[in-house]
C-alpha cells in the first residue's frame, strides 16, 4: 500500500504574547494558490500577511494508516449503499 500525503501549510505569528500557529491541509497534486493560502493563514491569526511577526511555509506529511483505513471503509460502505 502506498503512502497518502497532504501538503500542510502552516503559519505562525511570533509576537509579544508568544507564538501562535494555524494550519491548512491541501492535496499535494492540486494546484494551490500560495498567495491566497498565505492570506488565510495570516487572517486566522488576526495579523497582516506582510507583518514582520508573521511567517508561513509548507511541508508534506503522511496520513496515518488508521485515517486512510477509515476513509476507505467509509467509501466501501457508501458504495454498498448506492448499489443496493
Amino acid at each position: 500500500m502506498g503512502k497518502y500525503q497532504v501538503e500542510l501549510f502552516y503559519g505562525y505569528e511570533d509576537g509579544e504574547c508568544g507564538i501562535w500557529h494555524t494550519f491548512e491541509a491541501h492535496d499535494p497534486d492540486a494546484c494551490s494558490n500560495e498567495d491566497e493560502i498565505k492570506e488565510r493563514l495570516a487572517d486566522s491569526l488576526d495579523v497582516s500577511s506582510d507583518s514582520v511577526y508573521f511567517n508561513y511555509d509548507s511541508m508534506y506529511i503522511d496520513l496515518p494508516e488508521s485515517v486512510v483505513k477509515k476513509i476507505k471503509d467509509d467509501a466501501v460502505r457508501e458504495y454498498a449503499e448506492v448499489i443496493r
